[in-house]
């Protein structure tokens, strides 16, 4: 349509349209990369300033991001691709969006504080960086004392950290609504189970709905239901609940492990608990089992 009426109306929504699905589709084929930045570079150079050339640069970091990892895509490539559309369209609320991405994702561990400041500081009031400053509140967390106090949902019994110093505590930000949290609860009370007499404790942090929309209610079924036997912090707000939002949770199922003395150990534990609490434990960790 671009070919035979280049000034249509539709080309500004469809054309960003096309260019997302073949940054999707190319991914991983050199060659089909290779075509789309060409025709992205065409884009780009025909309409300078204009609004088509923002979303090819727009496009154009998409698709080096989602080739990371990859032969076709190094950190550089994201990086100058994200600048050049931020270069262009600086007020775009795109821009603080793949800077955001780039950050949590193409940029080494101890890099990421300095990267998470600089995006706050240039976009303090973008949707986009509101969890930014606990994102450096996880990094400068790291072995530093975590607290956390709180009435059980269920019971309404005091529970705090303090008291629980010396076991390893797994801290579980999840909700009954989330289909992944759901997913992994089994193996989550596989692991309570052979884990809780030797040390180790977890505390589940709701991010349910507001009472008023049954929040409470479906997280004390879900318990009762399912024999979730570990202490439950209902926060009452979900997404905008206040002690996630510190800690930056913008994305469940989320896991953060405490050490014994009271110290957070890690914020990205989900999917290593089986190497990390026996670890944590002294015990012996349990081996891989091989295809053979």
């Amino acid at each position: 349509m671009y070919a035979v009426d280049p000034n249509h109306e539709k080309n500004g929504e469809l054309l960003p349209r096309r260019w997302a699905s073949l940054a999707n589709i190319a991914a991983k084929d050199a060659e089909k990369i290779a075509e789309l930045l060409d025709e992205l570079e065409g884009f780009i150079a025909k309409d300078a300033k204009g609004e088509l050339a923002a979303s090819a640069l727009y496009a154009k970091a998409q698709t080096y991001m989602r080739a990371a990892g990859s032969e076709n895509a190094e950190r550089k490539d994201i990086v100058a691709a994200v600048n050049a559309f931020v270069e262009h369209s600086p007020k775009d609320d795109r821009a603080p969006r793949l800077l955001m991405t780039v950050a949590q994702r193409h940029t080494p561990a101890d890099e990421q504080a300095a990267a998470y400041r600089s995006v706050l500081k240039a976009y303090p009031d973008s949707r986009a960086t509101r969890y930014t400053k606990g994102k450096i509140r996880q990094i400068e967390g790291l072995g530093k004392p975590f607290q956390l106090e709180f009435n059980e949902a269920t019971t309404g019994e005091r529970v705090s950290l303090r008291r629980l110093k010396g076991q390893v505590i797994v801290v579980d930000f999840w909700a009954t609504w989330c289909g992944p949290c759901v997913a992994e609860m089994p193996h989550m009370k596989e692991l309570y189970a052979k884990y809780r007499d030797q040390g180790v404790e977890f505390i589940g942090v709701s991010l349910d709905q507001t009472e008023e929309k049954g929040g409470l209610t479906k997280l004390k079924a879900y318990c009762a239901d399912n024999q979730i036997e570990w202490p439950q912090y209902y926060q009452g707000n979900y997404w905008s609940s206040e002690f996630s939002k510190s800690w930056g949770i913008n994305g469940i199922p989320t896991m953060f492990v405490v050490d014994a003395d009271g110290n957070l150990h890690s914020t990205t534990a989900r999917g290593k608990l089986d190497k990390m609490l026996p670890t944590l434990l002294g015990l012996e960790v349990p081996q891989e089992k091989s295809d053979g």
